[in-house]
């Protein structure tokens, strides 16, 4: 004979458990994008140890030439707004990040005029170098006549080339500019934040518009941070599955009285 209060003490146990896996397996569901305009964007299923949304918005500005970015996905951290700009050797960098909790929590386009005001504009000094401007995620673009012309303001008298490397969660860009700088013609290496990372070299000439050509500039590193994300046909357990291990728990629990 099977005992009838073992038997509701077996099944409680199993409600509890069925619970608890279920509550385990319903992971955070996130808009996602890798292209730069975000047209791309999806729904995905965020793998653990992902627990937020993210959006995050850079505009990157040389001159009369900008670049914005947009990226969506999954991250691991605590919900937060993070806004500010820098300026760097003729680059400015205005950057806005949220992270939310809630599945597709994401799912809206801040716009761009929520990022930080730029710093005034300041007069060129009389006599200042002029150089090509231009910042794009594809060379071509600033290449040649594509590349806007612009008089440098005080301190900084070398043309520069270069490119590099835009990081934004889990997706790399890359990053072609052309601008003014100064003598040193610094390397940049800027980590905002844990889901964001600008790193910009290249080389510098002296007299006007002489950064139309230079000397090649530096290799690109290629996308190796992997995917933080699985699709919605990812390994995560299904509610079916659960159930049917609860069900077999409980046969096997009862048959043992």
């Amino acid at each position: 004979m099977i005992d009838s209060q073992k038997v509701q003490y077996t099944l409680l146990v199993c409600i509890y458990m069925g619970a608890f896996l279920l509550t385990g397996s319903e992971s955070l569901e996130c808009h996602s994008c890798t292209k730069s305009d975000c047209s791309d964007q999806t729904v995905v299923e965020c793998a653990k140890p992902m627990n937020i949304c993210t959006e995050i918005i850079v505009l990157l500005r040389t001159g009369n030439q900008s670049l914005p970015v947009r990226h969506k996905g999954c991250a691991s951290g605590l919900s937060s707004i993070i806004s500010y700009h820098v300026t760097f050797d003729g680059l400015t960098i205005r950057h806005f990040e949220f992270g939310c909790d809630t599945s597709l929590c994401n799912a809206g386009n801040t716009p761009f005029s929520t990022l930080p005001t730029e710093p005034p504009v300041v007069d060129p000094p009389e006599n200042a170098t002029e150089c090509h401007t231009c910042v794009d995620t594809d060379e071509s673009r600033c290449l040649g006549e594509n590349a806007q012309k612009i008089i440098c303001p005080a301190g900084q008298d070398r043309c520069y080339r270069g490119n590099g490397s835009l990081l934004i969660g889990n997706v790399l860009q890359p990053i072609f500019i052309q601008k003014c700088s100064s003598p040193g013609c610094p390397s940049f290496n800027y980590h905002a934040s844990k889901w964001y990372n600008l790193s910009l070299s290249g080389s510098c000439c002296s007299g006007d518009y002489c950064n139309k050509i230079l000397a090649p500039v530096v290799t690109l590193p290629t996308n190796d941070v992997g995917s933080k994300f699985t699709t919605k046909n990812g390994a995560t357990p299904s509610a079916t599955s659960i159930s049917l291990l609860v069900i077999i728990f409980a046969v096997f629990a009862i048959g043992k009285f």
